[in-house]
């Protein structure tokens, strides 16, 4: 008697598994087939009701790959709606003032040397990358002038020092440019960088 009570109550609470699991798979369809533009936004609305998110935990909820995301906070930092961090982004308001390009440049130099030719070793000849804006940015730039690349850059610091690069062809992003970061920001640059199939973003 007491396992024909017990049946029905497994019953129910069997179809109620099944049907959280249903809901979290269309759910997760749904995500998954969101359009580019589409996905970004619904970053921007995690990031901004989170105030900080990590690139597994929006890999987790759109169902995408880690790479995807990576550009696609690349794309949203360029335009200024949001701040890439170590495994994730921020939103921009909560971002700390930017300390002057010249104090950056002279910060753990020598850390920065052993990063840039760490991520070298990612890049290959003829491939299209992305440098964004920055000190340890700039000196991968120094690193890859001997490469024969496409590269593509919102910052006037690896544009300087590309510029004797005979086998780098750079593509500058244009739009708002932010003095104190060195860098062009805004929807203008964003639309042009969408144009290109970057392969590596730094």
């Amino acid at each position: 008697m007491v396992i024909n009570r017990l049946a029905p109550c497994k019953f129910y609470f069997s179809s109620i598994l099944d049907s959280i699991y249903l809901s979290f798979y269309y759910v997760y369809r749904k995500v998954s087939k969101l359009t580019n533009q589409e996905r970004q936004e619904e970053i921007i609305r995690i990031v901004s009701l989170r105030g900080q998110v990590s690139i597994q935990d929006l890999s987790s909820r759109l169902g995408v790959s880690e790479v995807t995301l990576r550009k696609d906070l690349s794309f949203l930092e360029a335009s200024g709606l949001l701040v890439r961090t170590r495994g994730g982004a921020m939103a921009a308001t909560k971002k700390e003032l930017i300390r002057p390009l010249e104090q950056r440049r002279t910060e753990q130099k020598e850390a920065k040397t052993r990063i840039a030719k760490k991520a070298r070793e990612f890049i290959r000849e003829g491939d299209t990358i992305f440098l964004d804006s920055g000190s340890t940015t700039q000196e991968l730039a120094l690193h890859i002038k001997d490469m024969s690349l496409r590269l593509v850059t919102n910052s006037i610091d690896v544009l300087i020092a590309l510029q004797d690069a005979p086998e780098v062809l750079v593509f500058a992003l244009g739009g708002n440019f932010r003095k104190d970061a060195g860098s062009f920001i805004g929807p203008q640059t964003l639309e042009v960088l969408k144009s290109f199939n970057i392969d590596t973003c730094f």
